[in-house]
């Protein structure tokens, strides 16, 4: 009887030294492959995306971002879109001109409008503002073609645009109608995504008149 308990005792005991060497075994096997899956954890990618979610190609300031046509269509969107005005929303169509500048640009076209008087024409006069172009637009100078051009934003890729632009004034007065003939030139300037949807903005404002 004594023999059959320590012949029992002693199959238990093997089962259980076996059992607890293959528990070793497998908790060894765990750390390795948990320190080899450390080790080969892919690092994480970063990428830019616009308000919407989607994904943007990352382009250093320092470089352009645009295609020489697509730029010059945005510059006209802008540029029009700073004229076309009335004198009951003027302050409204002012403040949402703002998505196409830089800080500095912004100043420049407000220092522009008030310098030019034609605001206070159209509120006086109650006119309406249409701004078209009247010829082709052209990149004069960039950062490429032109080193050493600066703007209000460090080491940022500059173009210099030129724009003939049509300003027509009139209200419900046929005679107080004025067509104005203008040359625009734009500083436009590369700026972040976080600050500007299209990576790039207007960071000098000139419009001149053209006596015909």
């Amino acid at each position: 009887m004594i023999l059959l308990r320590n012949l029992y005792y002693r199959d238990g005991s093997r089962k259980l030294t076996t059992l607890c060497l293959c528990l070793l075994l497998l908790l060894i096997t765990l750390i390795i492959f948990l320190r080899y899956e450390q080790k080969n954890i892919p690092p994480p990618k970063y990428f830019a995306t616009s308000y919407d979610g989607t994904p943007l190609k990352l382009v250093p300031l320092s470089k352009p971002n645009m295609q020489p046509n697509a730029l010059l269509t945005w510059a006209v969107e802008a540029s029009t879109s700073a004229y076309n005005i009335n004198f009951v929303n003027y302050r409204r169509q002012i403040q949402n001109a703002r998505s196409f500048f830089t800080r500095n640009g912004y100043n420049s076209y407000l220092k522009a409008i008030k310098e030019s008087r034609n605001l206070d024409a159209v509120q006086r006069r109650k006119m309406i503002v249409y701004a078209k172009i009247n010829g082709t637009p052209t990149i004069i100078q960039d950062s490429e073609t032109t080193p050493g051009l600066q703007g209000s934003i460090p080491n940022a890729f500059i173009w210099r645009v030129q724009i003939p632009l049509v300003l027509t004034y009139e209200n419900s007065n046929p005679d107080d109608k004025i067509i104005q003939n203008n040359i625009v030139t734009l500083t436009i300037s590369r700026m972040s995504t976080l600050e500007s949807p299209s990576g790039v903005g207007i960071d000098s404002f000139v419009i001149r008149e053209v006596i015909q």
